[in-house]
């Protein structure tokens, strides 16, 4: 999807997006993804993430969601590394 303002695009681009589940984190989300990159949902709470994800992809942009704690390095690599090996 190109970019909705013609300014800038994310086409092709991931980003990481923490605190994704609510309030400003949602924002930047969607303002990325509407951009073009495909956003990589964060949070702690999975159904919660699971619901932002699918209002962005029923919207036609491209989302997932990695609910894990960025406070533990071992759920940050382990988010991380379940993301790079999904196939797509």
């Amino acid at each position: 999807m190109a970019a909705a303002n013609g300014l800038f695009s994310l086409d092709g681009r991931v980003a990481l997006v923490t605190g994704a589940s609510r309030g400003l984190g949602v924002a930047m989300a969607e303002a990325l993804a509407e951009a073009g990159a495909t956003v990589l949902l964060n949070g702690r709470n999975a159904s919660t993430l699971r619901v932002v994800v699918e209002r962005l992809r029923d919207r036609g942009l491209k989302a997932e969601a990695l609910a894990f704690d960025v406070t533990e390095l071992l759920g940050a690599d382990f988010g991380a590394l379940r993301w790079l090996g999904a196939p797509r």
